[in-house]
């Protein structure tokens, strides 16, 4: 008898549900694997590079690239990038933050554009310089800290090349929320070891203030502890003699 038509719609319904289902479970465990490696790191510099290199492997993109951005000193202070030709080059941050990657910024959340030449938000912008020769589709995620947008993190794909999807997008969105855990780990374990240097210096001082009473030596015994917490090279030190 010939097959019902309802039940082959339904069999491949449920073939390419299974098949949906399969690449979900692949993605969240390549995700997790990921996920552990970039967290349990208080490098930023080498867990940028992990983070370029599965960009690549997870999106299917022919380029990765990070940068981590100081918005109150307005700096691009890190850029890391993989599938570009040459080394990165300077970016400066009024620079950066045009296009996709300002958008980003701005917004605070993801985006993608399935064709950069079209997007009204490219206007005005480099292409090739922002995101390679032949670059086609763009897909960025920000790195957030307590709320507050600190770097991008940029999928390219190239002229022939099929644009990225909402599957993707997901995906980066997933690893730039890791490594905004590893970066803000990474920040917080600095600010634990400069408030530990810190303590330490005054502690040091107070003993060593204790310890002697000619005037020269505790000006220059100032000086050196202080140049340890803080940029000191002019330093002067003023005797007020409110009798004479």
């Amino acid at each position: 008898p010939p097959f019902p038509s309802t039940t082959l719609f339904r069999s491949i319904q449920n073939a390419r549900l299974y098949q949906q289902t399969l690449r979900h479970v692949t993605d969240l465990y390549a995700l997790y694997e990921v996920g552990k490696g970039v967290t349990s790191t208080l490098d930023v510099d080498d867990m940028m590079q992990k983070l370029a290199a599965e960009t690549l492997r997870l999106t299917g993109a022919a380029r990765s690239r990070i940068v981590l951005v100081d918005p109150q000193a307005r700096e691009v202070t890190a850029l890391v990038q993989q599938g570009y030709n040459g080394s990165p080059p300077a970016i400066g941050y009024d620079q950066f933050c045009q296009g996709l990657s300002g958008w980003v910024l701005e917004e605070k959340t993801s985006t993608l554009s399935d064709n950069l030449r079209r997007d009204e938000r490219m206007r005005g912008v480099d292409i090739e310089r922002a995101a390679g020769a032949g670059a086609h589709s763009m897909m960025a995620a920000p790195f957030l800290v307590q709320g507050e947008p600190v770097g991008v993190l940029c999928a390219v794909r190239l002229d022939d090349m099929t644009p990225f999807t909402d599957r993707e997008l997901g995906v980066l969105n997933m690893l730039a929320g890791q490594a905004s855990i590893a970066i803000e780990n990474a920040h917080n374990f600095e600010e634990r070891k400069r408030r530990i240097v810190e303590l330490n210096t005054l502690n040091q001082t107070g003993q060593a203030l204790s310890s002697t009473l000619e005037k020269d030596d505790l000006i220059e015994l100032i000086y050196h502890q202080v140049a340890r917490v803080m940029d000191a090279q002019n330093f002067y030190i003023a005797l007020y003699d409110a009798e004479r």
